[in-house]
């Protein structure tokens, strides 16, 4: 027992805290002996324990979200978690305190990790920004394509980025996790704020706002490149006042065009505009390193999108032209029944890959193909029951 609190130092008959570790908006962490392993005469483990203090309702749930998502998720760049979340009550409390024990990471965050670089005033290289960029970019297509379920960190900065002695990132503090769900998206969707939780400066426009999608990691991905590559947090940099992109190649001269134009991408103000998922990034990344270029990517997709479109609309063009002959009349009255089919083929056709990619799980790209065929139908017919019980579902 402890003698100022009479608290028990053995927490969860297995858990004896050694020494405070961090500490942050909700709770604190510890490093604590997992006395387990030592009973059964193995070798003493060390562990992290976090411990919610703030009790409110909403903390709590995203404290047991949290537990939730990293008991699903396997992976060297984030942190296991081996059992349930427990409670416990100090001996001088009232209320009863959530603790989590997590897997210690070893190793120095990159926060850490880039103030002593800058003292040294060595760069980084554009071999070593790619390779970071890379395996962040693998922990984040684990998280966003989690088979049981789909999620986004939501504060990703170099403090919340840990690199192992042999050079392994890992992504820590999933305290802000979110679950990708059609329920989240019909909030975003609606201009319903979601729970707020921003770090200034990584934080992109739509989750200052409330409004944050899977995308919001790829700006703050981006910032947190930008941070590692030119020494200066994000806010110490000019931004460009009329696209609010940030300057920041000319503190990382050593960085080539290809890869700049990368994490500006990443770094877009406008979410749309971002890579849609970690795949693009990875072609990116592929044509980099291989030298080929792929111009103007950020409008690539729209325009393979808009190809899909290009045969009926041509038709539609040539039955308008063919039409106008025998009078002005007749064309005008053609063209607004040609004008208002076209539209309800662009719509079909949004409705049809909308649903190609609620069935892949890409809730987000679903949601934006519907809201399109939304959009383009409003001059055709009501939809059909089928569209309905899509949309609702």
């Amino acid at each position: 027992m402890c003698r100022h609190c009479n608290s028990l130092l053995l927490l969860h008959d297995r858990y004896r805290v050694k020494r405070q570790i961090g500490e942050g908006g909700f709770g604190k962490t510890y490093l604590v002996e997992d006395t387990l392993n030592v009973r059964l005469g193995k070798p003493e483990t060390q562990k992290v324990l976090k411990v919610l203090l703030n009790q409110s309702p909403i903390a709590a749930k995203l404290f047991q979200r949290e537990a939730k998502v990293l008991r699903q998720l396997r992976h060297p760049g984030i942190p296991r978690v081996e059992e349930e979340c427990f409670q416990f009550r100090p001996g001088s409390g009232t209320e009863m305190l959530h603790c989590l024990v997590m897997e210690f990471i070893e190793g120095v965050d990159l926060n850490s990790w880039v103030n002593s670089r800058s003292k040294l005033r060595r760069a980084v290289t554009q071999a070593q920004a790619i390779a970071w960029l890379k395996q962040l970019v693998d922990i984040l297509g684990v998280l966003h394509n989690n088979s049981v379920q789909q999620c986004f960190h939501r504060d990703i900065k170099p403090s919340n980025i840990i690199c192992r002695p042999n050079g392994q990132l890992v992504l820590i503090d999933f305290g802000a996790v979110r679950e990708v769900t059609p329920t989240m998206l019909v909030k975003v969707g609606g201009g319903q704020a979601l729970t707020g939780i921003c770090s200034p400066g990584y934080a992109p426009p739509e989750q200052i706002d409330g409004r944050p999608l899977p995308q919001s990691d790829f700006f703050a991905l981006g910032r947190t490149l930008v941070h590692l590559l030119t020494s200066k947090h994000p806010l110490e940099l000019d931004v460009d006042l009329y696209t609010g992109e940030l300057r920041w190649r000319d503190q990382a001269p050593s960085i080539r065009a290809p890869l700049a134009d990368l994490i500006d991408h990443l770094m877009s103000p406008v979410v749309g505009r971002r890579p849609p998922n970690t795949d693009a990034i990875w072609q990116r990344l592929d044509a980099i390193e291989h030298g080929y270029d792929l111009q103007d990517y950020p409008q690539q997709q729209d325009h393979e999108q808009e190809t899909a479109l290009l045969p009926q609309r041509s038709r539609l063009e040539k039955l308008r032209w063919a039409l106008a002959v025998p009078g002005v009349a007749i064309a005008l009255s053609v063209g607004v029944a040609g004008w208002q089919w076209g539209a309800m083929r662009m719509a079909t056709a949004y409705h049809e890959r909308g649903i190609t990619h609620q069935i892949a799980k890409e809730l987000y790209l679903a949601q934006v193909d519907l809201e399109r065929a939304i959009a383009s139908n409003l001059t055709t017919p009501k939809p059909t029951s089928t569209w309905g019980a899509t949309m609702s579902s």
